[in-house]
């Protein structure tokens, strides 16, 4: 007899919604429970908690979730990553190797969690040496997520990076990809390098989709909704409408871009030649007009939308307007973890 695996309630806490996400799998269907968004209300800093708590209360009493156990994610601006090389021969040792090696960089860290991922084997100078990513998350992030959580009436059984969730939902479809995620979020742009089902390299850029929107209005004077629509069309003024979405954004793409281009370069450098076969592009404003091909043809590797639902073959939940399901990747990110295992 065949039983249902239920995940636990995933819980994205953005800057302007939360995404709630719960998957089943029963043998090898994997199925959606339940998926839905809420906005948070805007407020000063000191009320965060509770816009997040409010907006994430409302979310989970609109479907159907089941049970008390939550998924969780650290935002990669609550994160220090760092780069760490130890000589191949202390491999015993390596936990110590790196915690001294991240205190000596970061000396004013405070009290920490260290998470350190193997990334490559290199050999520099006839020293064989090992290559972690260690990620560094602060006491006080991680107890702020957990009282979220809490006052939430659930217990965060799974804290992991938020830039680790995005990729898992592309990883499922194709356990061998070597990808980068291109995250747009509202204040900063992350950037992730999957290879093999692991992340070997994290970054983010201080440009968002608030940065895109200022300039869009800057040059175009169209809000969102009224880009989106135009951009769907199929003629020559749909044509025009990409035309000059990708043109009123050239200065902070091409700042984007040129982190991405010092990435790829990084990782190639890593594992001598060619580290990235495809680009995934996430955020809420990623399905405007003509971004995707224009990324693509300026960094020179396919692009394509990063819809985690598409990619898992689940039909996409209901959405704000305009927005797409390329938001949702943390959010099913982290709810795949345990129907995956």
């Amino acid at each position: 007899m065949s039983h249902s695996r239920r995940s636990l309630i995933a819980l994205d806490f953005g800057d302007h919604a939360v995404k709630a996400v719960q998957l089943e799998r029963s043998g090898k269907h994997l199925r959606l429970r339940a998926a839905r968004e809420a906005t948070v209300a805007p407020g000063p800093v000191e009320s965060r908690r509770q816009r997040l708590v409010d907006a994430a209360g409302r979310a989970l009493t609109s479907a159907p979730f089941r049970g008390r156990g939550a998924a969780v994610a650290l935002r990669l601006t609550d994160v220090t990553v760092r780069h760490v090389r130890i000589a191949r021969d202390d491999a015993e040792h390596a936990g110590e190797h790196l915690a001294r090696e991240v205190r000596e960089q970061l000396p004013g860290a405070g009290e920490h969690s260290l998470c350190a991922i193997p990334v490559a084997e290199l050999l520099d100078h006839g020293q064989q040496l090992s290559e972690f990513l260690c990620c560094l998350a602060g006491a006080e992030a991680v107890g702020e997520l957990i009282a979220i959580t809490e006052a939430l009436g659930l217990v965060p059984e799974a804290i992991e990076l938020e830039t680790s969730a995005q990729a898992r939902p592309f990883q499922s479809a194709q356990s061998n990809a070597s990808f980068l995620l291109l995250d747009i979020g509202s204040a900063t742009t992350r950037i992730t390098i999957v290879r093999s089902g692991v992340p070997v390299l994290m970054r983010m850029v201080r440009i968002g989709s608030e940065d895109l929107l200022t300039a869009l209005d800057r040059h175009l004077h169209l809000d969102l909704d009224s880009l989106l629509d135009l951009g769907r069309a199929v003629d020559d003024a749909g044509l025009e409408v990409q035309h000059a979405v990708v043109g009123a954004l050239a200065e902070p793409l091409d700042r984007i871009l040129g982190r991405v281009a010092d990435c790829v370069r990084y990782c190639g450098s890593l594992f001598q030649g060619r580290a990235v076969t495809k680009v995934r592009v996430a955020g809420g404003l990623a399905g405007l007009p003509g971004l995707v091909a224009h990324l693509g043809r300026r960094i020179g590797i396919t692009c394509e939308l990063a819809d985690p639902f598409a990619a898992l073959g689940l039909p996409a939940p209901p959405h704000r307007a305009g927005l797409g399901s390329a938001t949702w990747a943390t959010a099913v990110g982290l709810a795949i973890r345990e129907v995956s295992r």
